[in-house]
Parts: C-alpha cells; structure tokens; sequence
C-alpha cells in the first residue's frame, strides 16, 4: 500500500489556487503555533516544503521569559492588553522588546529558508500567508519591509496576502446556499 501525505503548505496553495488568481510562482507561508511551514510552488507544480521551529509560541516565550514564573497564558493576556493600549509605559516597552526580538528570530529563519531554498526560478509573484488573523499585519510588515526579499531576491515587489476566513466567505457562503437548494 502506498504512504501519501500532504502538508499544511500544500493544502492551503490548493486553496489559493482554486478560489483565488493566484501567480504561477507562489510560496505558502503558514505560520502555526510552534512551527512555521513554507512551501513554495512553480506552475502548479509544488517544488520546496521547508519548516523552521519558530511560530507564535514564540512570541509567546519571548514575552514570558523575563517574568517570574511567567506563563503561556500570562503572555497571550499581556499582548492582548498590550494590542488593546491597557498597560502602563514600562510593561509596553517590555512588551515592545519582546515582539522585536521575535520578529528578529523569525525574520532571520525566513531569510535562512529563502536562502537554502534552492528557487532557481526567482523570488516567488505571490506570498500567501495563513496564521493567527490578530498577528497578520505583524508578519506582512516583516516580510514586506525585508530588504533582502527586494533587494536580493526578486526583480519586483511580491503580492502579500493573508489568508482569512473573510478571503472565502463567499465560496463558502454559496456553497451553503446550494445546499440550501437540494
């Protein structure tokens, strides 16, 4: 019998293929909760599946580590404070530094995948990007002002998407509608 298996990267690129006009060369970028996963796909052909172990517990741990016995929890309810202004100019500087420093680490894994990934064919058209929608303007920024994705990598700018649930509302929103109808 043979093994299949497929990826995050892959199924999510099925879905910008089928319900949205996606380039021919695209890269997938899910960034789980400890795990980030690119895949990259030329044509329609998925060429690369690259993984690196940072994903947003990391932020999470960046943001814990200098508390005392600090928590997963008490690091998600300090950002969502710190996302909704309430916390005093100490804790938000902390906060500040913590992000930064996650976005340094992660940024500098990406650039390690781009570089080790062996694209012979350019920086891809389009970044297709699917994670946690509250950090969403957070990774677009980093990736969109890398001066290594410009400057090295790509002859143009690349679409940046982040995928939400919103992107499919109506595809799934039909869908229910023709059940509706039987």
């Amino acid at each position: 019998t043979p093994i299949a298996y497929t990826t995050s990267s892959y199924a999510n690129y099925v879905s910008v293929r089928d319900y949205f006009n996606a380039p021919s060369h695209v890269a997938v970028i899910d960034i789980g909760e400890r795990v980030t996963d690119i895949g990259f796909v030329t044509g329609s052909l998925f060429l690369y599946h690259y993984s690196f172990p940072t994903g947003i517990y990391s932020l999470y741990n960046s943001i814990a580590a200098p508390l005392t016995a600090g928590s997963i929890d008490e690091a998600k309810s300090l950002l969502e404070l710190f996302r909704k202004g309430k916390l005093n100019t100490q804790e938000t500087e902390k906060i500040r530094t913590a992000i930064a420093l996650f976005g340094t680490t992660w940024q500098e894994e990406f650039r390690k995948t781009l570089h080790s990934s062996g694209v012979k064919t350019g920086f891809p058209q389009g970044l297709f990007i699917v994670g946690d929608t509250r950090f969403g303007s957070f990774f677009t920024e980093v990736i969109e002002k890398d001066p290594l994705i410009y400057h090295v990598k790509s002859t143009q700018k690349p679409i940046t998407t982040f995928i939400t649930d919103e992107l499919y509302k109506q595809y799934l929103y039909s869908i229910d509608c023709y059940r509706d109808w039987e």
